[in-house]
């Protein structure tokens, strides 16, 4: 195929024929273009600068309410910060609450048991248990360690009850030998 075989000419112009196309209808010619065509209209400075500043001010109304729109979302940008501050403040004082409740409810349970069984308070933070039941079993047998003394113990330096007082300073001191002779 030559050079010009490639190529159809088609309302005024050269076309590429396409391979397996078919050449255009020669019955229904395209429309003509308009019969009026463009003139080279010139423009002065002025006419120009009058065409440019409309269009500038249309696009200038389109946009005109920009300033505000900006100042509200940074307003609304400043309030949703705040807010989450707030939030983020409030979330971590409860959390710290909930560790502080957590670390209180054992200690509470072991007061609450030591005054109920009677355990001297000195002897609270021995207690141990998971709960109630397993600390008040825990206080019985710490009070089982520690019985009271009996009582007719007499702590070795005074008679037994009903006996003479003795005399104070030497007579005592005599009083107590004779005891352990």
């Amino acid at each position: 195929m030559s050079e010009d075989a490639r190529y159809i000419t088609y309302a005024g112009r050269r076309m590429l024929r396409v391979a397996g196309g078919e050449d255009p209808p020669a019955d229904n010619p395209p429309a003509e273009a308009p019969a009026d065509p463009p003139s080279d209209k010139t423009f002065t400075q002025g006419e120009l600068d009058r065409i440019v500043g409309e269009r500038v001010g249309r696009e200038r109304q389109k946009y005109a309410d920009y300033d505000d729109l900006k100042t509200k979302a940074s307003e609304y940008d400043k309030l949703a910060d705040s807010q989450k501050t707030d939030l983020d403040r409030v979330s971590g004082e409860r959390d710290s609450l909930k560790t502080r409740v957590g670390e209180l409810e054992p200690e509470n349970l072991r007061l609450r048991v030591s005054h109920k069984k009677g355990l001297p308070h000195e002897l609270v933070d021995r207690l141990q248990g998971k709960d109630e039941a397993e600390m008040e079993a825990d206080a019985d047998r710490l009070l089982g360690l520690f019985k009271p003394p009996a009582d007719d113990y007499d702590g070795g330096a005074r008679p037994p009850a009903g006996g003479p007082e003795p005399e104070p300073g030497l007579g005592r001191l005599a009083h107590a030998y004779s005891q352990t002779t």
